[in-house]
């Protein structure tokens, strides 16, 4: 299944790109609300086919319980988990672990990431880390071993699948400008 991601430093001259007639009729996922309303009424034809909604739409489309609150909080609990069961050879081990503590949410986002990018955490090479970053890789490598980790999503099996998760996107979009 081919995906193209395309950039662009002006959205209200995106029409100017190169790109442009190949992606004028395709759905449209924007960074915000703010910019999906200015993608619509700077593209009048975009509105008129309701093809822009943001990326959390469509990552919630993707993905069933990517925010859920509960889902949230048992990744939570899985790194809190996980930090616990580090045990290097350092003598600030217990500062280290306080600092990781206090920063559960950002290395949530960071696991939350190597997931979906499918790293693999054996092949990941501490060597020219610094020490902060060693110990997120250790993280991964506690929790990425884990049977049933609650980082663990379906993936997107199929066109048909991401194709069904775009129009469900669109749509939910719609429904809550309705």
């Amino acid at each position: 299944m081919g995906l193209k991601i395309y950039t662009y430093s002006n959205p209200y001259e995106i029409d100017c790109e190169s790109f442009w007639n190949e992606i004028k009729d395709c759905a449209h996922f924007c960074v915000s609300q703010t910019m999906v309303n200015g993608m619509n009424q700077t593209y009048p034809n975009l509105k008129k086919r309701q093809s822009t909604a943001t990326i959390k739409s469509l990552v919630n489309a993707l993905y069933e319980d990517w925010e859920s609150i509960n889902t949230n909080i048992r990744q939570i609990m899985e790194v809190d988990n996980a930090i616990s069961e580090l045990d290097s050879q350092t003598t600030c081990l217990e500062n280290v672990k306080r600092s990781l503590l206090f920063n559960t949410k950002s290395i949530v986002s960071c696991i939350r990431m190597f997931k979906e990018l499918e790293l693999d955490s054996g092949l990941m090479n501490k060597k020219d880390l610094n020490i902060d970053q060693q110990y997120l890789v250790e993280l991964y490598k506690i929790i990425d071993k884990k049977q049933n980790s609650t980082f663990s999503f379906e993936r997107a099996s199929s066109q048909n699948f991401v194709e069904k998760a775009i129009d469900d996107a669109i749509l939910y979009h719609k429904k809550m400008l309705i």
